[in-house]
């Protein structure tokens, strides 16, 4: 579990911390919903600062990986929030966009290469993070 973190680190899209400056500034709440050790994976990123809900989906109050809807609905209740109220960002359709709709979350997913080929009808398919804040705007 700790021995990919370094190549966590080197993989981080340049736009990313920007757009949650951004976000954070205009107080949008962010969390992370994750199935490996989400704290070590944020630290790694250098973004932990950013996020104040921080899940694994081995929490036992999930118990459950994604596409699963049991981690979306936990960040749900701990903010208080509907589904319908809550904006999922990934990265994988397959298991991002199919968990978020399986909860009744809006998703985006930032998709690069053959991801935009297959990012799914559910999903708002954005190119990089730094689209992001504009996208909350319009929501």
């Amino acid at each position: 579990m700790r021995r990919p973190l370094p190549l966590v680190a080197r993989a981080i899209q340049p736009d990313l911390r920007t757009a949650l400056q951004v976000l954070c500034a205009r107080r949008i709440r962010i969390g992370a919903l994750s199935d490996y050790p989400v704290v070590d994976k944020l630290q790694a990123l250098d973004v932990d600062t950013y996020f104040d809900v921080r899940l694994c989906t081995t929490d036992p109050a999930i118990n459950a990986f994604k596409p699963s809807p049991r981690g979306f609905l936990r960040a749900c209740e701990l903010w208080g929030l509907v589904p319908q109220e809550v904006l999922y960002v990934g990265d994988r359709p397959e298991i991002d966009a199919v968990g978020a709709a399986s909860a009744g979350l809006r998703c985006a997913i930032i998709a690069r290469g053959r991801q935009r080929e297959r990012h799914g009808a559910a999903a708002i398919l954005l190119r990089r993070y730094a689209d992001l804040p504009d996208l909350v705007d319009t929501l």
